[in-house]
This record gives C-alpha cells, sequence and structure tokens, in this order.
C-alpha cells in the first residue's frame, strides 16, 4: 500500500542521514501541497466558525490554506449575515487600521501566513455574534491515495529539494530537483492522456 511512510523512509535512505525526522515531514507537506498546487487540484471545503469580541480583529487560521472564499459577521442566534467582508490586501487592512473610521469602512480582510487580518475591528454590540470563515484548504495524505499511488517518485525528490538549506551546496541537490522535475513531467503527460482517451477516473 502506498503511503506516506514509504515516501519518508526512501527519503531518509537517499539523504543517508537519522538526523533530519521531524524535517523530512515537514518536507513531504511542503512536495504534497506542491503536486496539488500543480495540478489545481481539487481540495476540501471547509467553514470555521469564531466567536466575536470588542476589538478583535484577526484570528489563526491553517498555513495550508489554498484559496479563501468568504468570511461574514453573522448572528449567533440564527446564523444570518450581518455583512460579508470582502477580500484586499494586508496594505488596504492596515490602512483601515491606521486612518478610518470604523463607521466609515466597508469591511475587509487578508490572508496573511497563519493569520487571517480583518477591518474594521469588531465593535460595541458587535460582542457574542460569531464570525463565519469558509475557504479551501489543501488535502491531506490518506494511505494510497491518487499522489500516493502515482506521484510517490516525484513527492521523494521534491522532498529532497525542500533539504537544500540543511545540506548547503551537495551535489545532489540539483540532480533531485532534475528527477523531480522529470517526473512530474511523466505523471503530467500520463495524467492528460488518461483523460484525453480513457475513461473519467475521478482521483483522491
Amino acid at each position: 500500500m502506498a503511503s506516506r511512510q514509504n515516501v519518508e523512509d526512501r527519503m531518509a535512505d537517499i539523504l543517508n542521514r537519522d538526523d533530519f525526522g521531524d524535517q523530512i515531514h515537514i518536507w513531504f507537506d511542503r512536495a504534497y501541497i506542491d503536486i496539488q498546487r500543480r495540478f489545481n487540484f481539487k481540495c476540501m471545503e471547509v467553514t470555521e466558525y469564531l466567536l466575536a469580541f470588542v476589538g478583535m480583529s484577526e484570528f489563526p487560521i491553517p498555513f495550508d490554506i489554498k484559496q479563501s472564499r468568504h468570511l461574514y459577521l453573522t448572528r449567533a442566534d440564527t446564523g444570518a449575515k450581518i455583512y460579508g467582508f470582502r477580500e484586499a490586501t494586508l496594505e488596504e487592512v492596515r490602512n483601515v487600521w491606521r486612518c478610518c473610521p470604523p463607521s466609515g469602512c466597508d469591511p475587509i480582510f487578508a490572508n496573511w501566513y497563519g493569520t487571517l487580518l480583518f477591518a474594521p475591528e469588531i465593535g460595541p454590540g458587535q460582542e457574542g455574534q460569531t464570525l463565519r470563515f469558509d475557504y479551501y484548504r489543501y488535502l491531506v495524505p490518506e494511505n494510497d491515495d491518487w499522489f500516493l499511488r502515482y506521484a510517490e517518485d516525484f513527492l521523494v525528490y521534491r522532498g529532497l529539494v525542500e533539504s537544500a538549506p540543511f545540506l548547503g551546496a551537495d551535489s545532489r541537490l540539483p540532480v533531485w530537483k532534475a528527477f523531480a522535475s522529470e517526473c512530474f513531467d511523466a505523471l503530467w503527460r500520463a495524467d492528460v492522456g488518461g483523460q484525453t482517451f480513457a475513461p473519467l477516473v475521478m482521483k483522491g
């Protein structure tokens, strides 16, 4: 059965090091997200609910979000929308924080490295209501899933490329990068060919 452990064991064998255990988990995660990004793969739809309090203007979110969808302030008792936020840039949010009276601002939000920032902040009378955040999140690996079955070689070498900051000027790095590129190209050709000339098979 194809598994995450198989990929990480192969990476450890190639590295021939036993001191990268925790880092190998991170390198695998980055490789797994990268191949989903390259294929523009389907993602999990997730909704989170947070209790609003006065002065609230940010909250933590997962790092592996592919795309934000909606942010709403809703009634805690009925779930009805009070107002929605428009996705904006980090600088726009900061500008509102610096100089715009809350009553005169269109609600906006921005995703910044594991934190969702929004403006204006929650004001008096809005405490106890609910913030609803809808987003797409990258899939998490499951034993024998499509990527682990058909893209194991890519995941191994793409993960090894992430070791560059730890290995320095290691002559194997450009080789691993080339192998990862070759593996992806072969996978892409096979996948496109399969979609064109064979019955459609849903991944995942």
